[in-house]
């Protein structure tokens, strides 16, 4: 005997089925993406604080290396793009801001470094300047006390001056390099490099004016031996 086929009951009910089933295949597809999208949304949206601390603790290292005095370029680079940064911040582009964080982190290591390998050079370049000035010091009165008798007591006066000058001016700049004002220190040698280079000058103008005797001088005298 033939078997029954199905019924319009049965073939309702798996049709339903059918469609339950794919609209919830549906629904669950449309809420992966729903959920993807949200996410990716969010992580856009929110404000990137991880980034604006790091680049802030960058930022305040580059300062305390004093890269505002010794890397003045690299440090306006830095500080721009912290403030171009907090200002994204403020409008709420958060996307923009992440990026400019990340500039500003990486310019103030660039400022720090800059900073430090400048100090360093310029701590070298003062070493040899005290030295070459207290050479030029203790070379100025060796000379000094060579033409003592032979000049004025007023030369012999104003280029002890200067030298105590240029002496004073030493041990301020020592005193400014061990305070960290190593910028200050350069400006006050060159200024007692100079003080005991013009001591120098003057002595010695003034000892060669002493030595050589004016032509109307001589020839008075030779015109009295004559006479006599």
């Amino acid at each position: 005997p033939q078997e029954p086929g199905p019924t319009l009951n049965t073939l309702t009910t798996f049709n339903s089925h059918i469609r339950t089933t794919h609209m919830n295949s549906l629904r669950s597809i449309i809420l992966f993406f729903a959920f993807i999208i949200a996410f990716a949304f969010i992580g856009c949206s929110s404000p990137p604080k991880e980034e604006e601390k790091s680049a802030k603790d960058a930022i305040q290292a580059a300062q305390n290396a004093e890269a505002p005095t010794y890397a003045v370029q690299e440090w306006n680079d830095a500080d721009s793009s912290l403030r171009n940064a907090e200002m994204k911040m403020q409008s709420k582009d958060y996307n923009e801001a992440k990026t400019l964080f990340t500039v500003a982190l990486e310019k103030a290591g660039i400022a720090k470094l800059a900073a430090e390998k400048n100090k360093a050079e310029l701590a070298k370049e003062l070493t040899k300047s005290k030295e070459s000035t207290l050479a030029a010091i203790s070379h100025t009165r060796s000379e000094l006390d060579k033409e003592r008798k032979k000049v004025t007591k007023d030369v012999v006066g104003n280029v002890e001056a200067m030298i105590k000058e240029a002496e004073q001016g030493l041990y301020d700049a020592n005193n400014s390099i061990a305070s960290g004002k190593l910028n200050k220190a350069k400006e006050t040698l060159a200024a007692a490099s100079g003080k005991v280079e013009s001591a120098t000058s003057y002595l010695a103008t003034a000892a060669a004016s002493k030595h050589t005797k004016p032509v109307a001088t001589v020839h008075a005298k030779h015109t009295q031996r004559k006479k006599k």
